[in-house]
């Protein structure tokens, strides 16, 4: 996401008006249902969502009953992934010249092997959720920013987008990755203490409530 609004391809500063803002929404509004539906067919969402489901219909995450499982997957899971993304690292720092269909190859395993990654990192959350012996202060905020994950999903990109966005205040053509990483880190931090600061007064998260309703409506 911060690649993409750092990087994107639009006219000076001087030339950016109102209307070419406004095509560019409409274009991407036309085009949002579009990506969504081509990232359902082209990655493995649908998978990971049902793994997710049947992991947590059998309680998988809890270290007490399931301990030796949440090792191998942290073991096993984040070792596949990281094989399985090496060649195409390799191929985009230069250091392996092949051919086109190749690097789609390599890009379809980084894909695949992404899911044992996803699995890896279940069991190592597992695991450090099972070390925790009393909620401090950060495992409490960073509990009050996953229970809106919604509404400060929606939160961040806002800001990451006036922030970086050439349409707005435009800091993403004067800046690295490394800058915009950090501006990044910044609005995730802000959102960690807003998060914090809300679970302290009771405030749920607008968006979070919203979909609740709507989904057992």
């Amino acid at each position: 996401m911060i690649t993409d609004i750092t990087n994107v391809e639009t006219p000076s500063r001087g030339s950016l008006t109102p209307g070419t803002y406004v095509e560019a929404l409409f274009y991407n509004v036309i085009d949002l249902p579009i990506g969504m539906l081509g990232q359902l067919v082209m990655y493995p969402m649908l998978l990971t969502l049902l793994i997710g489901v049947w992991a947590g219909r059998r309680n998988l995450l809890d270290a007490k009953l399931h301990r030796n499982w949440l090792k191998g997957m942290a073991i096993i899971g984040t070792t596949v992934s990281i094989v399985g993304a090496l060649p195409l690292a390799l191929i985009s720092v230069g250091m392996w010249i092949t051919t086109p269909q190749m690097e789609g190859f390599m890009t379809f395993l980084q894909i695949i092997t992404g899911i044992a990654g996803g699995l890896g990192y279940m069991g190592i959350f597992g695991l450090i959720g099972s070390s925790v012996k009393q909620a401090g202060l950060i495992t409490r905020s960073l509990q009050a920013l996953g229970r809106r994950s919604l509404t400060f999903y929606v939160f961040n990109e806002t800001l990451l987008v006036i922030l970086l966005s050439p349409v707005v205040l435009g800091l993403g053509a004067s800046i690295h990755s490394t800058g915009a990483l950090l501006i990044a880190l910044f609005v995730w931090l802000l959102s960690l203490v807003i998060a914090a600061i809300m679970a302290v007064k009771r405030i749920p998260g607008p968006l979070d409530s919203l979909m609740r309703k709507l989904v057992y409506k």
